[in-house]
């Protein structure tokens, strides 16, 4: 089946199987193309961009993703999770003379949020969407990370900058996709490797300058075998004229066949830097993954679609952020065995919960009010299909 996107007007396609899943957790066929969608589930995730902010609850100053021009509320990291305020306190009845969307905009303005999306980090205050790290700064989207500045996607690294997905690395510079690296500058797509300079697609190598797509190479300057003495006498005179490496390099590139995409140990996989997987369609930085389609940063997920940036996830469509979590439909920065939620925001270790915000072990609730399982399970299908009929004159509503 072929649709046009209602936003930019791109003809895309709806297959059998993706009819199938949008029936098995039950949602409608989207009337927008894959980049639409996109573009509109990342609008929920502000990984970079900090803003100086107020703790609405201390009144300290606070770094937060929230710019202060907005009207949502800021709790601190510490106040946040503290369990002595009440998040059911703006809770409200579901109005079904109003549209869905707009009472759920005025719930997410007097619900406190989080200032930054960090947790068990040590001096790593300009950081977001990051765990466990340690002196770090201005790095997003980084894990077990200790005196790390200016990177995203960063995993396990130290003394490491201006770095993008990198892993397991140390005294890495202005690396791309590498792993496993070792006093390295300027690669791309190389592990196992140490003392590299401007390098890609080496594998297992050491002192190498300007080299691609070699393997267990050593004393290398542009693909050429070099003794270690002439190796060294030409490092420290090269490494002073970076222009003159790239331009060389590149004229190497031009000569060397380059693999179409970075898919490895996969199956029936399309898209980049894939590894592990099997059934991925169109999905990016995927690992481990199974089933899945139109994704990035899928790892270790199944029977996901729609989704940005999930871990340990399954069922999962139209996400922005939901590690450790089953059944969630439209929802952002929500994790920790979280079940069966529908338009939620920053919720945790929750489970069926409709259009709800910062709430942390609860069920049954509806725009941040409680209910009872059968009174949830009696309400929420009636407020689907007002959202299907909302707003007026519709042919497809908010649902």
């Amino acid at each position: 089946m072929n649709k046009s996107c209602k936003n930019c007007g791109q003809k895309f396609e709806i297959t059998d199987k993706d009819l199938k899943f949008y029936e098995q957790i039950d949602v409608p066929e989207p009337t927008c193309c894959p980049d639409c969608r996109q573009v509109r589930r990342l609008v929920w995730r502000n990984e970079r961009s900090l803003y100086n902010h107020k703790c609405a609850r201390t009144g300290k100053n606070v770094i937060s993703y929230i710019s202060p021009d907005k009207k949502q509320v800021v709790y601190s990291l510490d106040e946040w999770y503290k369990d002595d305020w009440d998040r059911l306190a703006t809770g409200r009845d579901f109005d079904f003379n109003r549209p869905f969307f707009e009472q759920f905009r005025e719930l997410m303005q007097e619900t406190p949020h989080i200032a930054l999306l960090i947790g068990d980090c040590e001096n790593c205050q300009y950081t977001n969407f990051s765990w466990k790290n340690k002196n770090c700064y201005l790095i997003s989207a980084s894990d077990f990370n200790e005196d790390c500045m200016y990177s995203s996607y960063l995993f396990s690294s130290r003394d490491s900058v201006d770095n993008l997905f990198v892993n397991k690395s140390e005294l890495a510079y202005e690396c791309v996709d590498c792993e496993r690296l070792y006093d390295s500058d300027h690669c791309k797509q190389c592990k196992d490797s140490r003392n590299m300079y401007y390098c890609e697609e080496c594998v297992g190598c050491s002192n190498c300058i300007g080299c691609i797509n070699l393997k267990k190479a050593e004393h290398q300057i542009f693909n050429e075998q070099l003794s270690k003495e002439e190796y060294e006498a030409q490092k420290e005179h090269l490494l002073k004229k970076p222009e003159k490496i790239r331009e060389r390099f590149n004229e190497l590139r031009l000569k060397e066949p380059i693999r179409y995409a970075s898919i490895s140990k996969s199956e029936n996989c399309t898209g980049d830097y894939i590894v592990n997987c099997k059934n991925c369609d169109s999905c990016f930085d995927a690992i481990e993954s199974e089933d899945c389609k139109y994704g990035s940063y899928v790892w270790h997920s199944k029977d996901c679609m729609d989704v940005n940036g999930v871990n340990l996830a399954e069922l999962n469509y139209e996400i922005a952020g939901a590690p450790d979590t089953y059944n969630l439909r439209f929802c952002g920065s929500c994790w920790v065995k979280s079940n069966f939620l529908t338009y939620c925001y920053l919720c945790r270790a929750c489970q069926n919960c409709f259009g709800c915000v910062s709430l942390h072990r609860n069920k049954y609730c509806i725009l941040n009010k409680q209910y009872t399982k059968e009174e949830y399970e009696e309400i929420v299908p009636r407020i689907i299909e007002h959202m299907k009929k909302t707003p007026a004159g519709s042919s497809t509503g908010e649902w």
